[in-house]
């Protein structure tokens, strides 16, 4: 799978979110397990990055895709990170979505299809 520059930037920008979040103390037992995995079935590409350890807290799981969402402190984050990585998937025709397990950990996925 080729990806463009933009996508590469976004999932590099998802692994940046998970880190940033653990360095301010949101997810601190998630540390210890970040895993990222590629898979291809027929004309679809699929990444998933999982993250083990406490998971998103399940109050702002369905706010982490919004423009303007941060966790971090007033001054320290525009809450861009996340939106611009869905925009720019949703562009390339994808899909990005969280699956969350609050006590377990989260992966997230991005699906792509070759066919746009």
């Amino acid at each position: 799978m080729k990806l463009t520059k933009k996508l590469e930037t976004e999932i590099l920008r998802v692994y940046k979110t998970y880190w940033d979040s653990y360095l301010i103390g949101d997810f601190k037992s998630m540390a210890a397990l970040l895993d990222a995995s590629y898979t291809q079935v027929g004309s679809i590409d699929k990444i998933v990055i999982k993250m083990a350890g406490n998971g998103i807290p399940q109050s702002i799981v369905d706010k982490i895709f919004q423009p303007f969402f941060t966790t971090k402190p007033t001054g320290q984050g525009t809450g861009l990170g996340l939106s611009l990585s869905y925009y720019i998937v949703k562009a390339h025709g994808g899909e990005i979505k969280v699956e969350n397990k609050e006590s377990e950990g989260s992966a997230f996925i991005i699906v792509l299809s070759k066919n746009i």
